[in-house]
């Protein structure tokens, strides 16, 4: 018998792991942990608040692209804004959904953007202010 390299394997399945992490202030302190959606709401403002490609710690599909995002008219915004905030967000295996997309000008030049982020059966409002 001629031995085979996948004899001895050990085949796992992957599971989804808990949400549960530190949980951040906003005056940039770790304080307590967080769990389940409000898990899920810090991960999507970490993930909106980092720019993707400039950190080398990041793989290159985390983050938000906030360059791809400036100038144009704003019809063409609107959809660019939507398009990178889903491309960002579904990269989380947690996030099923980002959708119910509201816009509204600030007049300095930004963008407040509200959205719907949905995860196993639950949903978290969200809004993020976009500079264009």
């Amino acid at each position: 018998m001629i031995p085979s390299a996948y004899d001895n394997m050990d085949y796992t399945v992957a599971v989804r792991q808990p949400s549960k992490t530190y949980r951040l202030t906003e005056d940039g302190h770790i304080r307590g942990i967080v769990d389940g959606i409000d898990a899920l709401k810090q991960t999507v403002y970490c993930i909106l608040m980092t720019q993707r490609f400039e950190h080398p710690i990041y793989s290159h599909s985390y983050g938000f692209d906030k360059n791809a995002v400036i100038g144009g008219d704003i019809p063409y915004v609107y959809a660019k804004i939507k398009n990178e905030i889903i491309d960002a967000l579904m990269q989380d295996d947690r996030i099923e959904s980002v959708d119910e997309f509201q816009f509204s000008a600030t007049g300095k030049k930004q963008v407040l953007v509200r959205f719907t982020v949905s995860s196993s059966g639950r949903t978290a409002e969200m809004e993020a202010v976009i500079s264009v």
